[in-house]
């Protein structure tokens, strides 16, 4: 059985991977690096929430995704936050 280490592991190298990167597997990972530049408004975390969820719904199939939220951090500068809520 994973423990919850490798799962969260796992989560990490999905969010972190774009698709194409890898090239055995190039539909492996998730979208979100495609927003990189993307405005900071509703749209651009609507499809956060989208590409993070999708992503892990299909690659990870021990957890049950059961939210995803995201925020702007205080830093305009700063990236967004993403939390996942997952069992």
């Amino acid at each position: 059985m994973a423990s919850a280490r490798d799962i969260e592991q796992a989560i990490r190298i999905i969010l972190e991977t774009q698709p194409g990167e890898r090239v055995m597997r190039p539909e492996f990972g998730c979208r979100a690096k495609e927003l990189l530049f993307a405005p900071r408004n509703a749209t651009t975390e609507n499809r956060l929430v989208e590409y993070v969820t999708e992503a892990l719904r299909y690659w990870e199939p021990r957890i049950d995704v059961l939210s995803v939220a995201v925020r702007l951090s205080q830093d305009p500068d700063a990236a967004w936050l993403v939390e996942i809520n997952f069992r």
